[in-house]
């Protein structure tokens, strides 16, 4: 097997730390059987994800990310998925901090003010009707394939707003995890371990 390609961060970010990566690949794959029989990745792996670096992959530089690249990105994923693919599933959602990109800055900088290292997980459809208020949105409804939701600290669901201003477009509302119950539907074949169950 070829050497693995160095991984490249920007001159202001931690240095990449191939040691410790390797040892969790490692870890992930002698762990296969559990994350098949728990339905979902174990939370301290998901810690060592984010102790790697990768849930800061693509947060705004001014909040903490790392600006690592996204080629970068893929091959760490792609080792991951190599050593079970249930977690290779899970921690390509680590891009998913994109989602939060179009939040007002102030609201970033209120997720992001105890650091950069982020769970982030959802479903945007079916899009549930959601109504506005001053405060923001009331939410309510059942979303399905949540990939990696055990593990997230923030949730997002796509909504519908009673408010026209948005459009009639889908929107995404971002809570924190406790404000959804994850109910347990994931029972799949292959893949088991996504945990990729119902926000309710």
């Amino acid at each position: 097997m070829a050497a693995a390609t160095p991984i490249r961060l920007t001159s202001s970010a931690q240095p990449f730390d191939e040691a410790r990566f390797g040892a969790l690949l490692r870890d992930v794959t002698a762990r296969r059987e559990e994350f098949h029989r728990e339905r979902h990745i174990s939370p301290d792996v998901i810690e060592e994800l984010k102790a790697i670096g990768l849930y800061r992959a693509f947060v705004p530089e001014q909040f903490g990310g790392s600006g690592m690249a996204p080629a970068d990105f893929l091959r760490l994923i792609e080792r991951i998925a190599r050593a079970d693919g249930s977690a290779g599933w899970v921690a390509s959602f680590a891009f998913a901090s994109k989602y939060l990109a179009s939040l007002p800055v102030e609201t970033l900088a209120e997720l992001y003010a105890e650091g950069p290292d982020i769970v982030f997980a959802g479903c945007v459809f079916p899009p549930q009707p959601a109504r506005s208020t001053a405060e923001g949105f009331v939410v309510r409804g059942r979303w399905p394939f949540a990939s990696g939701c055990n593990g997230a600290s923030h949730l997002g669901v796509g909504i519908l707003s009673d408010d026209r201003d948005g459009g009639g477009l889908p929107m995404m509302a971002v809570m924190e995890a406790a404000k959804a119950r994850i109910d347990e539907t994931w029972d799949a074949v292959g893949m088991r371990g996504t945990g990729s169950h119902d926000l309710v």
